[in-house]
């Protein structure tokens, strides 16, 4: 089980490092159309839309991980007033509810993506790139969220996630 998670833990990093190539390809994008825009006076008609896809992407590449690492907005305020148990509970009822609801995403998507590949759906506009992948690169991501989101739940259960560890007692902050 322990290698199963910590495996699952790295294809959510290796997702992020996938996002940060696309953040360089994007700014690249950008700087190229602004050079040709402004500069040569030849506006490309990619560019615009490929920044868009490829910032999507950065977003739904960054989903498990931002669970894993715990980078997402919480509210430590309400935390700091619960003991060690209700922390626990929160915490294991949080991830069941975004567990269920990735679940219940992740079959909505399933198909949307089974459609968009069948199809080999393009995105109608101009430059009409596919957009099939960012169906894929969808249910990839959902797929992260229920993961890393199940993962918390037993890490919380079986009390090794350090951010829901008994601390109801003051003790010396361990030194890294």
């Amino acid at each position: 089980m322990l290698k199963l998670m910590y495996s699952i833990d790295k294809v959510s990093r290796y997702l992020s490092y996938l996002a940060a190539l696309a953040l360089i390809v994007g700014v690249i994008a950008s700087c190229y159309e602004v050079f040709v825009r402004y500069i040569l006076s030849k506006p490309t008609l990619w560019s615009g839309e490929l920044v868009q896809i490829l910032f999507g992407a950065i977003f739904l590449l960054c989903v498990g991980d931002n669970i894993r690492t715990r980078s997402h907005v919480a509210i430590d305020f309400v935390q700091s007033l619960l003991s060690s148990t209700a922390k626990n509970i929160l915490g294991a009822s949080v991830y069941f509810i975004l567990c269920i609801y990735a679940a219940i995403f992740l079959s909505v998507v399933w198909k949307r993506s089974w459609d968009s590949i069948l199809i080999l759906e393009t995105s109608n506009t101009p430059w009409d790139p596919p957009i099939w992948p960012q169906s894929v690169l969808l249910l990839v991501a959902v797929a992260s969220l229920f993961f890393q989101s199940l993962i918390g739940v037993v890490r919380i259960l079986k009390g090794t996630d350090p951010d829901f560890q008994n601390n109801d007692t003051e003790t010396e902050p361990e030194k890294r």
